[in-house]
């Protein structure tokens, strides 16, 4: 007897999407590897301004102001203070579109360095621009606080990106509170460089976000759609199909 099914569907969707504590850093972590750098003015120090080629959203809910060094070897860091929670985050927000071309195989090193006040928390992510903003990276923080902590995380790339066709973007205003950012940098690395050999400290969501409704939203849309779907058995015997066969599927 054979069996063949007009259709298969396999589809398993588990995300674990909150990123762990991060500890106190007991070892100073290891220089940023050389690449393409697609961040731009990602140290808040361009001649034209602290913000210049990022997009800040304030929403009303709070405000922008870039510390300037005050000594040698110290560099420029960006103040967020918000005032105001938001059912959507992403009033306030922090953005800027890549503006190159980011090569499928390469990988993405992010990092960047923190400082936020207890209680405050906030979503950096590396999206697509266009709705529902599908996200690439997804990072949830909550911790530490009052101390700076640098975050590293490694991105592969799957499909060749087109200049202004994705974004780093951070919401601000699920809750209340003070951030501080510094030494923001994505490094492009090439397609030999295996992104398991990169130090990182973090566990970010590649490729999804609970966190974002719209895409949660999809991805429950896309399962009804599945379990919807009617599959067609035909049961066959000496090559001649069997109409009246039972069958059962587990």
């Amino acid at each position: 007897m054979k069996i063949d099914y007009g259709l298969v569907i396999i589809l398993v969707l588990v995300l674990s999407l909150a990123a762990p504590p991060l500890s106190a850093q007991e070892e100073e972590l290891p220089p940023l590897p050389r690449g393409q750098q697609l961040m731009r003015n990602a140290g808040f120090d361009n001649e034209a301004g602290g913000l210049a080629l990022w997009s800040p959203r304030g929403g009303g809910l709070g405000t922008f102001s870039v510390i300037k060094a005050k000594e040698e070897g110290e560099v420029n860091s960006l103040r967020i203070k918000v005032n105001q929670t938001s059912p959507r985050p992403w009033t306030m927000e922090l953005l800027q579109k890549v503006e190159y071309v980011v090569e499928k195989g390469s990988t993405v090193y992010v990092s960047f360095e923190y400082k936020i006040t207890e209680g405050y928390s906030f979503n950096f992510y590396w999206q697509q621009e266009v709705p529902p903003w599908p996200k690439l990276l997804s990072l949830h923080v909550t911790s530490p606080v009052d101390s700076w902590h640098e975050v590293r995380m490694a991105v592969p790339v799957h499909q060749t990106l087109q200049p202004g066709q994705t974004a780093f973007s951070i919401h601000l205003a699920e809750n209340t509170g003070v951030l501080e950012l510094r030494r923001l940098s994505a490094v492009m690395l090439p397609p030999e460089v295996n992104p398991e050999t990169l130090t990182t400290n973090v566990a970010p969501v590649l490729g999804g976000d609970f966190y974002d409704k719209d895409w949660r939203a999809i991805q429950e849309e896309r399962l009804i759609k599945v379990r919807q779907v009617p599959v067609t058995v035909s049961v066959q015997k000496g090559g001649k199909k069997l109409p009246a066969a039972n069958v059962s599927l587990q």
